[in-house]
């Protein structure tokens, strides 16, 4: 009699061979997740070949139990089944966390065990140096704002050093489509061999009067892609793909001849917000002055989110043509102070997921900015009326009299203000009584999270205040937190006690209330 063993052996063995003989029809069906890519995995024991490598990599790391989606057989292990060797490395990329949970990590041990060096990818000297000088030409303030609609958009400053040439947040998604305004991603088509056309608008860059700049831009996107591809696990060509393009500028310089100047760009953070879902990112750095000293890029893990100061880290130092290209879903990244005098010029491409495309796409939308819609909706009539009626030409009078009806759009000056909104909003994302949006701060030490403007001293200490102290109001609703906490926004305040919120007021007391679980406050930045 055969034992259970061998008979489970023996099934195993008449699944495998009917799977091998079967092979290479089920690898030309489509995975019955997404209907997109090409089922590429067998899962074990039940052997089926249903699923492509991203989606069970997503299998995976979502589903405690790992079912099969055929069968619902909690499987154990996979078989990737490449389809070429183009794709084995992107494909074994999209299933490392299988190879983690095989010894039984959850997706947090993975995440905070797995190496960072295989999700950046930094080349010096990468772009080539004809199409650096293209771009620099491009990216002058004087060349982008000739003859545009609205030059206020392509030379937004945030301080005295930062320069916004393309500036993500001055194009949002249109109002009411989102609870909150995300990055209006442009369209880009790629072919077989990986090259990028555009297949949308691109931010408020003109058509006509930026088409060399938009046609380097896609070539730039077009050398990044394989990367884009090894960190991301995603198969890129022959996709549309949606990418969120920016450009800016800082121009360091020392005030004072007798003092240096240290501009510090960013602290730790993650391009975008977790709704805007940037999986993978590509910089390219058109220019770094040699004068200047420091800037360089450091990476930890994002499980390590609030760890200030992680052990495992990468740090790389991007010059000029250098491209650097990183997964934003596992890491974040942070810039380090800059010194000396000079300029430094970037690029940025931000993937969106492509399991999670944006709706509706910049390819549906018109443009946003009114100028520009009002030139083309002219020429638009100007055709119509020239098919339609047999006319040579149309009295431009007629044409605007027929927009005035019709006049969508926005000023530079509205977009401007949602820009301004929507950082407010993300950066001071609580509104008090007044409606009034007033500062909170963010975890920086401690065990739990302070979100008040202010506080009156009790049985505490607290370094806030000089001289006499008095209650101050805060914005409600307040948190309970223990520990020592610092603002981080100017003014610098430093606390220490365990604070607690009554119905009324804000006091400091000891042994008042349990601290509930910390929260972060999500701010979006893209700096490199």
């Amino acid at each position: 009699m055969e034992t259970t063993a061998q008979t489970q052996e023996a099934q195993e063995l008449t699944a495998k061979a009917a799977w091998d003989s079967a092979t290479n029809d089920q690898a030309e069906s489509l995975c019955i997740i997404c209907l997109d890519s090409a089922r590429a995995v067998r899962l074990l024991p039940c052997n089926h070949c249903t699923t492509c490598a991203t989606c069970t990599a997503r299998l995976i790391g979502s589903s405690a139990e790992r079912q099969c989606p055929c069968c619902r057989t909690q499987f154990q292990r996979v078989e990737l089944h490449a389809l070429d060797s183009e794709d084995q490395s992107s494909l074994e990329r999209a299933l490392t966390y299988e190879s983690a949970t095989g010894d039984g990590l959850s997706l947090k041990e993975f995440l905070l065990t797995t190496t960072i060096e295989p999700f950046v990818l930094h080349a010096d000297g990468k772009i080539p140096v004809t199409l650096v000088q293209r771009m620099g030409a491009a990216l002058e303030i004087d060349a982008l704002c000739e003859g545009a609609d609205e030059a206020s958009l392509f030379s937004g400053t945030r301080d005295r050093y930062w320069t916004d040439l393309i500036d993500p947040d001055l194009c949002l998604t249109p109002p009411g489509s989102a609870e909150l305004a995300r990055w209006q991603a442009a369209e880009a088509e790629t072919d077989a061999s990986g090259v990028v056309r555009w297949a949308s608008w691109v931010n408020h860059l003109d058509a006509a009067r930026h088409r060399p700049l938009l046609a380097d831009l896609a070539a730039i996107l077009t050398l990044a892609l394989p990367q884009l591809e090894d960190v991301s696990g995603h198969r890129l060509r022959g996709k549309r793909l949606q990418v969120v393009v920016g450009a800016f500028q800082h121009m360091i310089f020392s005030v004072d001849q007798s003092q240096q100047t240290f501009y510090r760009v960013s602290d730790w953070h993650i391009d975008g917000t977790p709704e805007e879902r940037v999986v993978a990112t590509a910089t390219c750095y058109v220019e770094v002055s040699t004068s200047l000293v420091g800037g360089g890029v450091e990476f930890a893990r994002q499980a390590e989110v609030w760890v200030d100061e992680p052990e495992a880290t990468v740090t790389v130092q991007p010059t000029s043509g250098s491209l650097l290209v990183f997964n934003n879903a596992l890491l974040r990244h942070r810039v380090h102070t800059i010194s000396g005098s000079g300029r430094r010029r970037l690029i940025v491409f931000h993937l969106i997921d492509p399991g999670y495309r944006q709706e509706p796409s910049a390819a549906t939308l018109p443009r946003q900015l009114c100028a520009q819609r009002r030139r083309e909706s002219l020429t638009a009539l100007a055709a119509a009326f020239t098919e339609v009626l047999h006319l040579r030409a149309v009295p431009p009078e007629v044409l605007e009299l027929v927009w005035s009806f019709a006049s969508t759009g926005a000023t530079s000056e509205e977009l401007q203000r949602r820009r301004d909104d929507s950082r407010r909003c993300r950066l001071m994302p609580r509104a008090d009584s007044t409606g009034t949006l007033a500062p909170r701060t963010r975890r920086a030490t401690g065990t739990g999270t302070l979100f008040v403007s202010e506080w009156q001293s009790g049985t505490g200490t607290s370094s806030d205040f000089e001289g006499t102290t008095s209650p101050r109001r805060t914005m409600a609703p307040a948190r309970f937190a223990t520990g020592t906490f610092r603002r981080t926004m100017a003014p610098t305040r430093y606390a220490t006690g365990t604070f607690y919120r009554g119905e009324n007021n804000l006091s400091i007391s000891e042994g008042m209330g349990t601290p509930p679980p910390a929260s972060r406050n999500e701010r979006r930045c893209s700096i490199m």
